[in-house]
């Protein structure tokens, strides 16, 4: 009986939280992490030079921000 109330329970938690995720849109979560400071980075290409490494992307961030990928 414990064993059937404790996988119910953990089915709601999951339903609960699928609900709530997906009645954020995509722009209302941008907005949030931009408020933080923390914007998406999309990384094209990766080099290799003089033992360092090259990123090339695209970021919404900022100009004169550092980037963290």
């Amino acid at each position: 009986m414990k064993n059937k109330l404790g996988c119910i329970g953990v089915i709601l938690l999951i339903i609960v939280m699928l609900v709530r995720c997906n009645s954020c849109t995509q722009s209302d979560i941008d907005s949030k992490l931009h408020k933080e400071g923390i914007y998406k980075v999309e990384i094209i290409k990766v080099q290799s030079k003089d033992g360092d490494f090259i990123l090339k992307g695209k970021t919404d961030a900022p100009d004169g921000n550092k980037i963290l990928a």
